[in-house]
């Protein structure tokens, strides 16, 4: 009965430090994987912010477009707003 017991109480440690190992190893897995996709998104986000800022634009009736250039303000002034582009097959278009 004693060595029953004892090699129950071993195999139930095995199991504990394979879990312990095993799940250690999968969340570094996982938050590694996690950090590199968030690397990515920021890297994207600074490229459009330095690149391509002329999309943040924001129209005549925001309380900050004065703060824009000139220059900015130009890059944008043939875009239309969103009511514009409506598909026309849509009854509400027309």
């Amino acid at each position: 009965m004693a060595q029953r017991e004892v090699i129950l109480s071993i195999e139930m440690s095995k199991a504990r430090d394979s879990l312990l190992v095993l799940g250690s190893a999968w969340a570094t897995l996982i938050s590694g994987v996690s950090v590199a996709k968030l690397q990515r998104i920021v890297a994207e986000a600074e490229y459009i912010m330095e690149r391509e800022n002329q999309r943040f634009v924001p129209p005549k009736q925001a309380p900050f477009y004065k703060n824009y250039s000139s220059e900015q303000i130009e890059k944008v002034s043939d875009i239309g707003g969103v009511s514009m582009y409506v598909p026309g097959f849509l009854p509400w278009s027309r």
